[in-house]
């Protein structure tokens, strides 16, 4: 019945995730855009995520169930997804998040009437409990060079096109969607457009640690990436901080 539409693979690592895991899996489920299949990978998880998945895939055959035989992390789970993916265009979704019934269509309509091989959106932020804190705006379009100013493409909201970005794999570093994008970005050599809604697409759940102001930690990847993988002065990755940092306060600025 959807052989005329294009695949989507939808990547979901999975680790300790059973409060949550029936939110996003629920929310891939009730896309109106129905040719997807969703590809579960379970990270050594020792609570009850693998028979959730497991219960939920026996009447979902869009669902696909993968374990780590050991604990891989984020970066290598998403990987191992992407090498057995099928389909034609890739999103993330992570197993604490979730999405609008109508992300993917607009999202597919938007691709195939703008030619944009990345498309992105704006998303809400959540507490764990699932209240609202603020909403995350992205701009228009992107491009690598606006990209290392910040990371406007949020993972969850973004869908892109496998065959412009064949091979592009996650690398085991701090920040890695971070990284994964500028050098999505950097292959394209060309800009990059957000779909446009009258509302959010994607829901992001923000972790306790990050709720707690646990902000130094994380502030420290950017400068990894600019200083080390991107090989970057520490001049000039001290200007692309700077504004990375401005750009993460604005992002909290934001009510829904």
């Amino acid at each position: 019945m959807h052989s005329t539409l294009p695949l989507v693979s939808v990547v979901m690592p999975a680790r300790n995730a059973a409060p949550f895991i029936m939110d996003a899996i629920s929310s891939v489920c009730a896309q109106t855009y129905p040719a997807w299949e969703l590809i579960v990978i379970d990270d050594c998880s020792h609570d009850e995520t693998a028979q959730i998945v497991e219960e939920v895939s026996k009447a979902e055959p869009r669902i696909r169930q993968l374990t780590n035989y050991r604990r891989l992390g984020a970066a290598a789970s998403r990987n191992r997804a992407l090498d057995l993916a099928q389909g034609s265009y890739i999103a993330f979704l992570d197993s604490d998040d979730f999405w609008h019934p109508m992300k993917l269509d607009r999202q597919l309509q938007f691709i195939k009437a703008s030619g944009t091989a990345i498309t992105f959106g704006d998303y809400i932020r959540m507490r764990p409990d699932g209240q609202p804190i603020g909403s995350v705006r992205a701009p228009e379009s992107t491009d690598y060079h606006r990209m290392l100013r910040s990371n406007f493409i949020g993972n969850l909201t973004a869908v892109y096109k496998k065959s412009r970005l064949q091979d592009l794999r996650f690398e085991n570093v701090g920040a890695e969607d971070y990284l994964f994008w500028l050098q999505a970005l950097q292959r394209l050599g060309e800009p990059v457009f957000a779909t446009p809604s009258d509302v959010p697409l994607a829901n992001y759940r923000v972790n306790s640690a990050s709720l707690s102001g646990n902000k130094f930690r994380s502030a420290k990847w950017p400068w990894i990436i600019y200083t080390q993988h991107l090989g970057y002065s520490k001049l000039k990755s001290c200007y692309y901080m700077t504004n990375y940092i401005y750009h993460g306060l604005r992002k909290r600025c934001h009510a829904v």
